[in-house]
């Protein structure tokens, strides 16, 4: 719920998930703690969906919330990604739909390519619901997409490589600390980002005019 700009930083990632041709809903899945009633009270007033599960165990989390839409395929954002590329989101699903793969993704940690922070993954309710049921360990219940990741023989793993004029998995585009939300706020106050802002120009604008933010939310430049 951190301010970026006009807007909190859940709003951003809503917003742009919203701009990706194909998806049916869009589900904030939160936890069942007292902490997160403010999370849910947000999507209440702005008409968002939302879904309440265990903090612990995302997996679940995850599973309940596609059962609960009855989702045939899920992509997975995480919320402290407020530039998540929806450009490139679209062509992941698409290949995944094409594909009939069960999971599908552009993370850079994979292979992808994508700055930290703008891929996404998506997979099949089928591989969701396999990934829970057979993901015991709590390594696995944490993260939801480790179990798919680990066990490639028994998943159909599809990687999508990013546009070269996406592809800097180097750069750092996610809030994990105060120096990222401080990167996020210096880039927001220096560059005007919009809902439908192409990453490619915020790509452009980090590599040219605005390399010397890049350090103060601790982004590595190649």
């Amino acid at each position: 719920l951190k301010a970026i700009g006009k807007e909190v930083m859940l709003g951003w990632v809503v917003s742009r998930a919203g701009r990706i041709s194909g998806l049916d809903e869009i589900v904030i899945a939160t936890t069942d703690r007292s902490d997160d009633d403010v999370i849910v009270e947000l999507c209440e007033r702005r008409g968002w969906r939302s879904f309440r599960g265990s903090e612990s165990d995302v997996l679940d989390r995850y599973r309940r919330a596609a059962e609960d839409v009855q989702a045939d395929h899920v992509m997975r954002i995480t919320s402290d990604c407020p530039l998540v590329c929806f450009e490139e989101a679209e062509r992941v699903l698409s290949a995944h739909r094409m594909s009939g793969a069960d999971f599908s993704h552009n993370l850079s940690q994979w292979g992808g390519g994508m700055p930290l922070g703008t891929g996404v993954e998506v997979f099949t309710k089928e591989a969701l619901i396999r990934s829970a049921q057979e993901g015991t360990e709590p390594f696995y219940r944490e993260h939801v997409d480790e179990y798919l990741s680990d066990h490639r023989d028994r998943f159909d793993f599809q990687t999508v490589r990013a546009g070269p004029e996406r592809c800097w998995p180097e750069l750092r585009l996610t809030v994990d600390t105060p120096q990222d939300l401080a990167f996020f706020r210096n880039l927001f106050d220096r560059l005007p980002v919009a809902a439908d802002t192409n990453l490619t120009e915020i790509v452009r604008f980090l590599k040219g005019p605005g390399r010397d933010l890049v350090g103060t939310g601790e982004v590595p430049v190649r």
